[in-house]
């Protein structure tokens, strides 16, 4: 996507979601870092929801984002493309969800079962297993036959340049 030819908005929307995602992980990676180093005394429920929910986030964002990119030039079969996506949100929610119930359960009394917890983390652990296998096959499946679409009008030549 850092190719100069290609100068599809949609590329270089791509890469700007894929930039922001890793400044706001970079940011609270670096926030979480101070917070340990400088033993601030964080108790409040936003904090610990959002140090569920970013960190989480990030990577699912960023596995989409490639699996976009990919689909983009590979042009595979879109049920491909739909399981992976379907995939990848499966595992992302049920660890979230995994995550949040033992945060929430044990601190307003009463935790989850053991067998419960590891219910929700093999299913997802199994989804992104799964997202990531057909992310794989994504990438290394045939390509179509034909040329990749380019954009329909030439980009404005600069006569600086």
């Amino acid at each position: 996507m850092l190719d100069p030819r290609s100068t599809d908005p949609t590329d270089r929307l791509i890469l700007a979601l894929g930039a922001i995602t890793l400044l706001i992980l970079g940011v609270w990676y670096a926030v979480a870092y101070a917070v340990a180093v400088l033993r601030v005394n964080v108790s409040g429920d936003l904090f610990a929801l959002a140090s569920f929910i970013i960190p989480s986030t990030g990577p699912t964002a960023l596995l989409l984002l490639v699996g976009c990119g990919i689909q983009r030039y590979r042009r595979q079969p879109p049920v491909l493309f739909a399981f992976f996506v379907v995939s990848i949100l499966v595992g992302w929610t049920t660890s979230l969800a995994g995550n949040l119930w033992i945060f929430f359960g044990f601190r307003f009394g009463g935790g989850p079962s053991f067998s419960s917890l590891v219910f929700f983390f093999v299913i997802a652990g199994i989804a992104h297993l799964v997202g990531l296998f057909l992310l794989l096959v994504l990438a290394l499946g045939p390509r179509p036959s034909g040329p990749i679409p380019q954009p329909a009008n030439p980009p404005p030549v600069d006569p600086i340049l």
